[in-house]
């Protein structure tokens, strides 16, 4: 067993020594059963343009020069990827194309330590890495939510939150007979290194099992996993898939109730229960988020809803996910965004209710109807189209998806045929952590987009609703009635008209799928995966898992954000899956601007891959204003 608390040593051992002593140990098993599996870490040191070219002449078949071969460890956990491989390189930016290829060849040729060959899989279950049906049986004993105790113990993933008086507030699986005693034991393991070692302990891994704590006093939140990605994702800037899951819920706690009602309740006795204070719609909320964040789709009255892009925008740091669309469409949408806060209240009798509100909160001298409006978003889904902020403030990203998510659950409870207008109490943790911003949420639908547009404007006063519903009222008349702006929109939204992907318009034919990050608006644009309603439920399941668990393990190799301001850093990640014959490859580029992740079907060539990726990123950069909603419009 593996215990990390958190505090960095003084003198670090090397990763050979340190993977001498975990194998020794018996705390993983041995390398040789599982030698298919074996994953080969490689950093290109500071290596000049003529020693990597020279280099790539005369050894083809080893890593390119100046690096570290070491076993990682993936090695014991994924016995049918036939490489995770990652290479840290550095290069003018003037060059670096011409050495991507021959990275990557060389990736590619490089033997992993150990490895053999198991031949081609007839059945893979990416949630086991192994060839366990993913049928329906399976899915009910090991990943679906239950609240019974009959399977708690053969699920694949668990989530706890607790008090740190050992008081159970939610669990993802199981009931409070069967809580009890684990939260005991976790409340006992914790208060003993507290106590003993005057440290917290953050994660416990044993041979196939993760466990990862994290103390947000007076809450304390668990995850297990004993799935196989999660249980290798430690991240190179320290934040593994699951502390991230954590946070998320975390954050939703925090959005509903607030960190000042929280610690005040607690403040009265430790053993209160907060579940007092959660609806059930919170409880429904908290399982929703943990099954998306877990594996992608969530199953809803015998009904599959598959939403992968949820899943990698989280593991990619919470990012904004923007909808494709021109920017002459999105800079209508932000200037009639920005048109509400110059709108005045009208000359005429003011609705009653409003009218008494206003007396009674003293802004009725105040002619702007907006005063109180500090955020607006266009979305669809929890795809953001355009974004207005005030000048001197900033949502961060986690604050935004923990807003989308909610509203998107929200909406999800109202019965589409009623557009019924949501008045929403919201913490936004990072924003302001003890009080509450006022979300009106208002849903319409343009006759060519099959989803309805969602309006978000977010108020500092709670008396506003009104103000805020005339104000959402304006915006959906303004794009409604703007006939050049609903023909840019029909042509960006409308699946009727056979809109083309980025793909099929660049003509690539070796990548299937992509991810594009831009880093400095911490926003990602990810290519819709499609979704083939001819497969059974079962079926499309598995297709998304094996997407979410190459992507998952493309981001847990990545190298490290390192660079200097005089030189341009390039590192690439590559990783294959070969399935009934075929093989699947998974493929990561980036930058100091952007992260790049595809996938691709087939036997490509190191040279295809390489251009391809960069022909879409060119593509990417060069239209951002398409694909990213920016800093927004600013008022």
């Amino acid at each position: 067993m593996t215990i990390s608390d958190g505090t960095p040593s003084p003198k670090a051992p090397s990763l050979r020594t340190a993977r001498s002593f975990i194998s020794h140990s018996g705390i993983l098993p041995d390398t040789s059963s599982h030698a298919a599996g074996a994953t080969t870490a490689v950093t290109l040191e500071s290596a000049t343009h003529a020693e990597l070219a020279s280099e790539a002449t005369h050894r083809r078949n080893e890593l390119a020069p100046v690096s570290l071969r070491a076993p990682s460890f993936l090695d014991s956990f994924s016995p049918h990827l036939e490489s995770i491989e990652s290479s840290d390189g550095e290069a003018c930016s003037d060059h670096a194309e011409l050495q991507l290829p021959e990275l990557l060849s060389e990736l590619m040729l490089a033997p992993s330590s150990g490895r053999k060959s198991e031949g081609p899989l007839t059945g893979y279950n990416p949630l086991t890495e192994d060839n366990t049906a993913l049928d329906d049986g399976f899915l009910r004993l090991r990943v679906l939510v239950d609240k019974l105790e009959l399977d708690f113990k053969k699920k694949l993933k668990q989530f706890f939150i607790l008090s740190v008086a050992g008081k159970p507030i939610y669990s993802l699986n199981g009931n409070d007979d069967v809580l009890m005693g684990y939260m005991g034991l976790i409340t006992t393991i914790i208060a003993s290194f507290q106590e003993g070692m005057k440290k917290d302990v953050y994660s416990i891994s044993l041979e196939l099992l993760r466990i990862v704590v994290k103390n947000k006093y007076p809450l304390i939140l668990v995850a297990i996993s004993k799935i196989p990605h999660e249980i290798t994702s430690v991240h190179p800037e320290g934040v593994s898939i699951m502390e991230n899951q954590l946070e998320c819920l975390h954050n939703y706690l925090l959005a509903v109730l607030s960190k000042a009602v929280i610690t005040k309740n607690f403040r009265s006795g430790m053993n209160y229960d907060l579940r007092r204070m959660l609806s059930v719609q919170d409880f429904h909320a908290l399982d929703t988020l943990a099954m998306k964040l877990t594996y992608g789709f969530l199953l809803d009255e015998d009904a599959v809803f598959i939403d992968t892009s949820y899943y990698l925008g989280a593991i990619l740091g919470n990012s904004m996910r923007c909808l494709r669309i021109s920017n002459t469409s999105r800079t209508k949408l932000n200037e009639i965004l920005l048109s509400t806060k110059k709108l005045r209240r009208s000359n005429g009798n003011p609705d009653f209710v409003s009218s008494i509100s206003n007396r009674l909160t003293g802004t009725e001298e105040s002619d702007q109807l907006t005063a109180d409006l500090l955020f607006g978003f266009l979305t669809i889904d929890d795809q953001v189209l355009a974004h207005m902020r005030p000048r001197n403030h900033k949502l961060q990203s986690q604050d935004i998806s923990t807003l989308l998510s909610a509203i998107q659950l929200n909406c999800s409870t109202v019965p589409k045929d009623k557009g019924t207008d949501l008045w929403i109490p919201l913490c936004m943790a990072n924003f302001n952590s003890s009080g509450f911003v006022y979300c009106y949420v208002k849903e319409f639908s343009l006759g060519y987009c099959e989803k309805p547009i969602t309006i978000i404007l977010i108020s500092g006063s709670k008396n506003s609703f009104y103000n805020m519903k005339e104000a959402a009222n304006h915006v959906v008349a303004k794009v409604q009635h703007n006939k050049l702006l609903n023909k840019g929109l029909e042509s960006d939204l409308s699946l009727k008209e056979g809109k083309k992907s980025i793909l099929a318009s660049l003509r690539v034919t070796c990548i299937k799928h992509f991810i594009y990050k831009r880093k400095e608006f911490d926003q990602v644009f990810i290519e819709d995966c499609e979704d083939d309603a001819t497969h059974h439920d079962t079926t499309r399941i598995g297709n998304s898992l094996q997407i979410l668990s190459l992507y998952s393990n493309l981001i847990i190799a990545r190298g490290k954000e390192e660079g200097t301001k005089n030189v341009k850093t390039k590192k690439l990640t590559y990783t294959r899956l070969q399935l009934n014959g075929k093989f699947l490859t998974g493929f990561s580029l980036m930058d100091d601007a952007y992260e790049f992740y595809c996938l691709c079907e087939g036997t490509a060539s190191s040279r295809t891959i390489i251009s391809e990726s960069l022909r879409i990123i060119r593509w990417c950069d060069r239209y951002k204003k398409r694909l990213f909603v920016r800093e927004g419009v600013i008022f």
